[in-house]
């Protein structure tokens, strides 16, 4: 099959989240790139819809949009979000080298809960108010998963602990070359990370974008000298 275009870029959000959290980034893609901004089974709806759905539904539908674009093209760039991340490295190690680059946003190797993160996702299940400050705004902006009261929430957490299975999953087999930005910073750190200090992992702060979307975009438009995928 003739690949008419040479690159194409495969994005993924995370758990609850939507493919608008990527529009900042895909506004700024050249034309000569394809893009698939991938919706999960279960997102863009209701909490019923969303607990109907789980981890084998989501890395399915990432595996047939990878599938699909490295059909049509010849390099294959990965860009995820949260818990969109683990899905891509999963299956990145499954099979080696579907992906040419990854570039992960806010990656959720550990669980680190703060009282902060559970503040931000409470106002942001409510209704917006003028006084809502901009990481309570960017959590609410980018869940995609509505329910007629917040507790309903509660009855996901299946999902929920799938992720964390996933996240065991992705330390226990190694690293995967990738392109990391952190939504925290340490002192000491082995790591060569760009870090967005105070960014909340549920939700790309519209303050905090121009870090990675410069990083992302230069890495997207870079030419490769090492051979391309088939």
């Amino acid at each position: 099959m003739k690949k008419d275009l040479k690159t194409a870029c495969l994005f993924v959000h995370g758990i609850q989240g939507s493919p608008a959290q990527f529009c900042f980034l895909i506004e700024r893609l050249p034309e000569d790139i394809r893009v698939r901004n991938l919706l999960l089974p279960g997102h863009g709806a209701d909490v019923k819809a969303f607990r109907r759905s789980g981890q084998e539904q989501w890395l399915a539908a990432v595996r047939q949009a990878a599938e699909e674009l490295r059909r049509q093209c010849a390099r294959l760039i990965f860009v995820g979000h949260s818990m969109g991340c683990l899905l891509g490295l999963e299956i990145e190690h499954e099979h080696p080298g579907t992906f040419a680059e990854m570039v992960l946003l806010c990656c959720p190797f550990y669980v680190r809960p703060t009282a902060r993160y559970f503040r931000n996702n409470l106002l942001a299940s409510r209704p917006g108010r003028e006084n809502d400050d901009v990481y309570v705004r960017a959590a609410r902006e980018a869940n995609s998963v509505t329910a007629s009261h917040p507790a309903q929430y509660l009855t996901c957490a299946h999902s929920y602990l799938e992720l964390l299975r996933l996240m065991r999953f992705v330390r226990k087999n190694g690293a995967i070359p990738a392109c990391l930005f952190a939504s925290f910073s340490r002192k000491r750190t082995r790591s060569s990370v760009p870090a967005l200090p105070g960014l909340p992992r549920s939700a790309l702060a519209q303050s905090r974008r121009s870090c990675p979307a410069a990083g992302i975009i230069g890495l997207l438009q870079r030419e490769r000298n090492g051979p391309l995928i088939s």
